[in-house]
């Protein structure tokens, strides 16, 4: 199956634009021991800034969810390979990118996290969510409000993810992959028919995509759910 990475900084919008189309317990990944030879490179760069990172107090947290990213997309990457029918539209290796850049930050070596971005296993393409900073911050604060989200509340953590953002965003460009910026300070309807819509146009230009080849995307309206192209 195909994959379009979605990522941003907490509070930017991602599981409001993605959980209506894949919840985050969609994808089924236990017993998944093994990845794909092709990320030989990548996995191998991964454990490089593990250990870059193992001294930093959230390891345990950036473990935890690098290898859970990494089963996920495993399994995503298995099923019905060629089928364009249906793209997995969720956070995915982007975000685990940002996440080893911001404690690589923490660390004074931010730049080491360019590597992760070289290397990283690309589908379809690559959105970024974005807003004003006020809004993050409100929507962090708003978090606290609430007893079941007050653990989510990482406002903390906005700025130091915007020196990972920008080197995603140049390494990206340079590797010719299709990325997307989404503003999320419009209506959340506008904001995941802009994200079903490019997913489904990328899918159906996949072998160009597959071939190296950027695609020109031309946004289109769109209707809510799964892209189906």
């Amino acid at each position: 199956m195909y994959w379009l990475d979605v990522a941003g900084p907490p509070g930017s919008g991602k599981s409001t634009l993605c959980d209506p189309l894949w919840g985050p317990h969609d994808i089924e990944f236990a017993g998944v021991t093994g990845f794909d030879p092709d990320w030989r490179q990548f996995i191998s760069v991964c454990d490089e800034l593990l250990n870059e990172v193992k001294d930093h107090p959230t390891i345990e947290a950036m473990v935890r969810m690098l290898r859970r990213s990494l089963r996920k997309i495993s399994v995503v990457k298995c099923i019905d390979p060629f089928d364009p029918t249906e793209v997995y539209i969720q956070t995915a290796l982007v975000q685990r990118g940002l996440g080893f850049g911001w404690r690589l930050l923490d660390l004074g070596k931010v730049e080491k996290v360019r590597k992760y971005f070289e290397v990283m296993p690309v589908s379809l393409g690559v959105v970024m969510t974005s807003c004003p900073a006020e809004i993050v911050e409100q929507r962090n604060h708003d978090r606290r409000l609430v007893k079941e989200t007050a653990h989510e509340d990482r406002h903390w953590m906005v700025e130091k993810m915007q020196p990972a953002i920008k080197i995603a965003l140049e390494v990206l460009g340079e590797r010719n992959v299709n990325v997307l910026e989404i503003s999320t300070n419009q209506p959340v309807e506008n904001a995941r028919h802009q994200l079903v819509s490019y997913a489904a146009i990328l899918a159906r230009n996949a072998e160009a995509i597959r071939s190296g080849r950027k695609v020109e995307v031309l946004q289109t309206p769109s209707e809510p759910g799964r892209p189906t192209v």
